[in-house]
């Protein structure tokens, strides 16, 4: 399967856009058509008023299909929020932040149609917004600050160190935290966490560095083969070799995973060979664990109105590359 260049991950926006508009379109016909009977509706109550002065018969109203009400009033409880709700794009920023943040909503509208828990967690990001009196570049800042709180404990502290890696990547969607939280997701065999946050990492479309973009694929193919997903490993070892041509390692995993595709040719041998794969167990006890959790302290900084301004105007400065 060979990659096309890095606009795999642009085509999958770009379909993404497609849907959302034929959703929005659709959703304007269906509620043009609720407006038009609503109307015509309204125009047959008031004929029928006025001909009551003047001595005509007045034609009683269609009843309430009740069975059809409740399942519109089920429908509507089924939709779920749009992302707009909860992430707006700033006001009055630079080109090159406004590209990063259509980037990061397109990003959120894939996630979000992909992953059950995206949207609940989208909104807990926006009531902490709320609570802190938070802009989404003061987010920006927090979540980059945490990376590098993560960095600096990953010799020191694992766990801790994915504890700052998991709040970077809450508090605003980065490319790197994710690819971090990957990795160690991976080391601590905690494999389908690791396949999440490489596929959030790609999603986002804000890597730029090939070599960057080769490794995620590299490090996502790993945790796939481990899940037993061959034909998935696979194709992201190809995408891995097209951004990454000299990474060997890639050649010796793809010669593996060709082999392990001829001999596990049933559902039954797959999962044999899932269980035999290394198993995530955790390193501290439950007490353990609340214990440095209670050592970590996640504090919000805020710009003053002067530093956000500059923040927002002079993107060629603030604006992250990836």
């Amino acid at each position: 399967m060979e990659p096309s260049a890095p606009s795999t991950i642009r085509g999958v926006i770009d379909s993404l856009r497609s849907s959302v508009l034929q959703n929005d379109t659709a959703t304007a016909s269906a509620s043009q058509k609720i407006t038009a009977s609503s109307s015509s509706s309204s125009s047959q109550n008031a004929e029928a008023s006025s001909s009551k002065g003047k001595g005509k018969a007045v034609e009683p109203a269609l009843p309430v299909n009740e069975d059809q009400l409740k399942v519109l009033m089920d429908m509507m409880k089924m939709m779920p929020p749009k992302v707009s709700t909860f992430f707006k794009i700033p006001d009055g920023i630079g080109p090159r932040w406004q590209d990063f943040f259509q980037r990061v909503t397109l990003f959120f509208e894939i996630d979000s149609n992909s992953d059950p828990d995206a949207l609940p967690a989208l909104e807990a990001r926006k009531n902490l917004m709320d609570a802190q009196n938070l802009s989404e570049l003061e987010m920006y800042m927090n979540a980059s600050h945490f990376k590098k709180q993560g960095d600096a404990e990953v010799d020191e502290d694992i766990f801790k160190a994915k504890i700052w890696f998991t709040r970077s990547v809450m508090t605003f969607p980065l490319p790197h935290a994710c690819a971090a939280m990957m990795f160690y997701a991976y080391k601590s065999n905690e494999f389908a966490l690791a396949e999440k946050y490489g596929t959030k990492a790609l999603r986002m479309d804000l890597l730029t560095d090939s070599w960057s973009i080769g490794q995620v694929y590299y490090m996502r193919a790993h945790a796939r083969y481990r899940m037993g997903q061959m034909q998935r490993a696979k194709e992201d070892i190809i995408l891995s070799k097209h951004y990454d041509p000299l990474n060997a390692d890639a050649d010796a995993l793809l010669g593996e995973i060709d082999k392990l595709r001829d001999v596990l040719r049933h559902p039954e041998l797959v999962k044999a060979w899932v269980r035999e794969q290394p198993q995530f167990e955790p390193e501290l006890s439950v007490g353990e664990e609340f214990r440095k959790l209670e050592e970590i302290s996640f504090i919000y900084a805020r710009f003053t109105p002067e530093q956000l301004e500059r923040v927002k105007t002079d993107d060629e400065k603030y604006c992250p590359v990836f």
